[in-house]
C-alpha cells in the first residue's frame, strides 16, 4: 500500500510486518528529490526488520532511459 509514514515510525511498522510476513518482498521507491542517504536508511531498516528480499524496483521507462544513454555513449547518471 502506498502510504506516507514518518521515518521514526517506520522501524516499528516494518518489524510488525516482518514478524508476520518475513518472506514477502519489500520495494523502496523514491524520486530524484529524495537524497540517496534516505533511501539507504530505509533499505537498512528493512534489512534490520528481517526482510531478506528488499530492493529498488526498476520501471520500464527508467530502463529505456538507460538504454538511450548507453546508445549515445554517455556516462550513466
Amino acid at each position: 500500500e502506498d502510504k506516507p509514514i514518518e521515518i521514526a515510525q517506520l522501524a516499528p511498522a516494518l518489524i510488525a510486518i516482518a514478524d508476520a510476513k518475513m518472506d514477502k518482498r519489500a520495494y523502496v521507491r523514491a524520486d530524484g528529490a529524495v537524497p540517496y542517504e534516505k533511501v539507504m536508511t530505509v533499505l537498512t531498516l528493512l534489512q534490520r526488520a528481517g526482510f531478506t528480499n528488499a530492493g529498488l524496483p526498476v520501471e520500464s521507462k527508467d530502463v529505456k532511459r538507460i538504454d538511450d544513454i548507453l546508445k549515445e555513449g554517455a556516462e550513466t547518471p
